[in-house]
């Protein structure tokens, strides 16, 4: 099976102050019996609390809650 690594970085800089609230993210592709996923990692600042869910198409996502 051939492995891929893939790092990406976003940075967002706003002008003034600006508030968080929930984010939904999709991040992952969709498994199946082609591709699978060997681990990962999300590193967010300011801390979140991330919570993965399957929504309804089969997609994995993301609900990033800043604390």
């Amino acid at each position: 099976m051939t492995r891929i690594r893939i790092t990406h970085g976003t940075a967002y800089h706003d002008a003034g102050p600006v508030t968080f609230g929930p984010h939904r993210v999709l991040m992952r592709p969709r498994e199946g019996h082609e591709l699978r996923i060997a681990g990962g990692r999300v590193e967010i600042e300011p801390s979140a609390t991330i919570r993965w869910l399957r929504e309804v198409e089969g997609n994995s996502a993301a609900l990033l809650t800043c604390q």
